[in-house]
């Protein structure tokens, strides 16, 4: 049974009080307090651990989910994990968000990890709102993780906003997005007295045509903080401010850098290899080398044979190779 406080935040996170219409759930100081899925929407809880699998199915037109969470006991701390799958074509809106009322001395916290799989076509409208309440001496934390994968023509539309009442948030955001695919953020804050908001944006633009539109308002007033990271990459400015910065280095001349053509090169990042580059763990340029090699008699290439005491054995067949690799990666 949830109690008028969590009832109030839930109102106030969603816009509705009844949530009978339409697939919702519910969480309640770390259980589900109510879920119901549709023919559209169908909600799984995820076996093994907190969090769900929400499934919404290709060509759904105007629908809407609900999956607001509330925590009213001190103390209590909870990692959950949300994942949407989003068929092609569809039209849905989902509304998020935590509210947290901490009347005691203990610290509650929610982090929420939600990815998103959104297939070609789709439009998603995601709004997400944190409250914090209580007179508690106990701290509200907030530490929400989204990451989103767009597939091509398709569209995220993500509303944030945070009003007072939580005393830190850490927002971790990472996007990659492939050919026509558009994403556009909205985040609202206003923090007061020691509050402490932090938003990171990393979004990869992978595919022609492919667009993000990040804006971040805030008002931050006592000793409150505030800052926003962002980072979008696989961008023409992106390319062009390399180059000027190879220029300013003295790394290119003028002239050599008017030879480069920045649409080409964001075309190879673009590529299957350009993508294996940037995501590589290892990526080493201008690698110089020397490698002694010894020929088998057959054509092949080998290590040098040597003997117990690590001379080498025919050293006449043995060629030292030197040279410079442009570029390899693992």
């Amino acid at each position: 049974m949830l109690s008028d406080v969590q009832k109030a935040m839930l109102k106030e996170l969603t816009g509705v009080s009844d949530f009978s219409k339409g697939a919702f759930n519910i969480r309640a100081n770390g259980a589900s307090a109510g879920r119901q899925s549709t023919d559209n929407i169908r909600i799984e809880p995820k076996s093994g651990g907190a969090g769900l699998d929400i499934y919404i199915a290709p060509g759904v037109r105007d629908d809407h989910v609900r999956i607001p969470v509330v925590m009213t006991e001190s103390g209590l701390k909870e990692e959950v994990f949300n994942d949407f799958h989003v068929g092609e074509g569809a039209i849905v809106t989902i509304v998020a968000g935590c509210g947290i009322h901490n009347c005691g001395c203990d610290d509650s916290q929610h982090d929420g990890i939600h990815r998103f799989f959104i297939a070609r076509g789709a439009q998603v409208k995601y709004v997400e709102k944190h409250i914090g309440q209580g007179d508690g001496t106990g701290r509200r934390l907030l530490n929400p993780v989204t990451e989103v994968h767009q597939a091509e023509d398709s569209l995220l539309e993500m509303e944030m906003s945070q009003l007072r009442g939580v005393d830190e948030t850490e927002r971790t955001t990472t996007a990659t997005l492939l050919a026509g695919a558009r994403l556009v953020v909205r985040e609202r804050l206003l923090t007061g007295g020691h509050e402490r908001a932090i938003s990171r944006y990393a979004v990869s633009l992978d595919g022609a045509g492919a667009t993000a539109d990040i804006v971040s308002r805030g008002v931050a007033r006592d000793d409150s903080l505030q800052s926003l990271d962002l980072k979008i990459s696989g961008t023409l400015v992106e390319v062009r401010d390399e180059i000027a910065r190879l220029v300013a280095q003295e790394f290119l001349t003028p002239e050599e850098a008017d030879t480069l053509e920045p649409e080409k090169i964001l075309a190879f990042f673009r590529s299957t290899i350009g993508r294996r580059i940037l995501a590589a763990d290892t990526c080493r340029r201008e690698f110089r080398f020397s490698l002694l090699v010894q020929n088998t008699g057959d054509g092949s290439l080998c290590s040098p044979e040597t003997d117990e005491e690590g001379r080498i054995l025919r050293p006449e067949q043995c060629t030292l190779l030197q040279g410079s690799v442009d570029c390899f990666f693992e």
